[in-house]
């Protein structure tokens, strides 16, 4: 049995827009689309969408979109993952939005948002995809992964 989740799970960073891992405050109305997940030799997945601190009464949009075509030229809403996040008086800064799913029937997928009102950073996404079909998982060290070995403790 595995105990350790950097064992038995993949940690990774995408882009938030498909270049940059990072998004700085905009308000352009747009949708815009994250770095392109692939599940597979994964049964779980789950996303962590992490909002920055913007301006009081930002609106921001996000929902998730999968597909069987690897640049996602199929994709489609996944129904009931649009979530609408509303910054009344600062009391959503540095909060995020979090998606978590069991067999995924998709292969592809990605995080679609939108900024509608006023400026909302978006300081990343981090995606643990979970349950392999193999035994181990090596984590990745280049861009959008560790930026060193995980250190992993077994103390009883």
């Amino acid at each position: 049995m595995v105990r350790n989740l950097t064992k038995s799970a993949l940690l990774e960073r995408i882009t938030v827009d498909g270049t940059n891992y990072q998004a700085a405050t905009g308000q352009d109305g747009a949708a815009v689309n994250s770095g392109i997940i692939d599940t597979l030799g994964y049964a779980g997945l789950t996303i962590m969408f992490l909002r920055g601190n913007g301006t009081a009464a930002n609106v921001l949009t996000v929902k998730l979109q999968s597909g069987d075509n690897s640049a996602l030229s199929d994709a489609a809403d996944v129904t009931g993952t649009s979530q609408t996040v509303t910054d009344v008086s600062d009391n959503k800064d540095n909060r995020m939005v979090c998606y978590d799913v069991f067999k995924p029937k998709k292969r592809y997928w990605r995080v679609v948002y939108q900024r509608t009102t006023q400026n909302s950073p978006i300081d990343g996404i981090v995606v643990i995809k979970h349950l392999p079909s193999h035994a181990f998982v090596t984590q990745a060290t280049a861009a959008g992964g560790h930026g060193a070995t995980p250190v992993v403790l077994n103390e009883p």
